[in-house]
């Protein structure tokens, strides 16, 4: 083994997952801070919804994370807004938070979850200031 030098994996920046990656403007998925200007799908049958989960729903589909979604999500969604509304209303259950945190992440409700998916709520950066990607040498 030799003394000295840097020790590990060698950088491999052409990688999607490696640290030495820089931030490409390219590789984000921009959501508009406005959130979604569409109309919201309607809710799922089956169950009588009390006001504030119908509030809670519009909310959801008026989010900057719908945007990402499609008409395919509304059983996440209402899973969520029943999760969320259980919660609330004091019937708390160890699975019922986890469950609750699992569909907030399934949704691109939290920021490590956008994170994740590459997604990002701003407006995407002007043409002016591209990013590039610079190699690190890797010797032969």
């Amino acid at each position: 083994m030799p003394i000295g030098g840097a020790r590990g994996p060698k950088p491999q920046p052409h990688k999607p997952r490696s640290r030495h990656r820089t931030d490409e403007a390219s590789e984000w998925t921009y959501l508009s801070p406005d959130g979604c200007q569409d109309e919201p799908p309607s809710m799922p049958k089956g169950r009588a919804w009390a006001e504030h989960e119908v509030e809670h729903w519009n909310e959801l589909w008026k989010s900057p994370a719908a945007e990402a979604w499609d008409d395919q999500m509304s059983g996440l969604v209402a899973a969520y807004v029943i999760a969320v509304s259980a919660t609330l209303t004091g019937r708390v259950s160890a699975q019922l938070v986890g469950e609750t945190r699992q569909l907030a992440n399934e949704l691109l409700l939290t920021p490590g979850a956008l994170a994740r998916a590459r997604y990002r709520i701003c407006e995407p950066p002007t043409s002016g200031h591209s990013a590039s990607l610079h190699s690190l040498p890797v010797s032969a």
